[in-house]
């Protein structure tokens, strides 16, 4: 018996830039108007929430400095719904530009190229998630990196 045959053959480690990546298909041209059309439904969508959101906490804000008789309880429990309408105004501010970012770039050409890597981001990610702007193994990387 041989002693080649008996053992698992070793795949040779190539350096990352000497592979040849297999690029994911470019999205149809329908596809991207479809995509533009969603983008374009969520941004006044969240134009929409933004906009409330943003009326609510200030809503609150002003109706809390002309409250008479509050007592400690009020107040922190006012100022509890204080800071969640403000978060969900900052949330829906941040989505929104994250959708305009998307929408500038499917009309400037960039659409569906990571921002990272300046690969071709896979169109079933794009058709999930349109807004996205990295390949998945960037937005998997980036993942990694954020503190918890």
């Amino acid at each position: 018996m041989k002693t080649d045959q008996t053992r698992p053959r070793r795949l040779s480690r190539e350096p990352s830039s000497v592979r040849t990546a297999v690029l994911p298909p470019a999205l149809a041209e329908p596809e991207l108007s479809e995509i533009g059309q969603l983008l374009t439904r969520e941004i006044t969508k969240l134009s929409i929430e933004a906009s409330t959101a943003t009326r609510h906490a200030l809503d609150h804000a002003r109706d809390r400095a002309f409250r008479d008789g509050a007592d400690e309880t009020d107040h922190s429990l006012g100022q509890t719904i204080l800071e969640e309408e403000a978060a969900l105004a900052e949330q829906c501010a941040t989505r929104l530009a994250s959708y305009r970012h998307a929408l500038k770039r499917l009309q400037d050409g960039s659409y569906g190229t990571c921002e990272q890597c300046q690969q071709r981001i896979h169109p079933q990610r794009l058709l999930a998630i349109p807004r996205a702007t990295q390949c998945l193994d960037c937005a998997s990387r980036r993942s990694r990196k954020r503190p918890a």
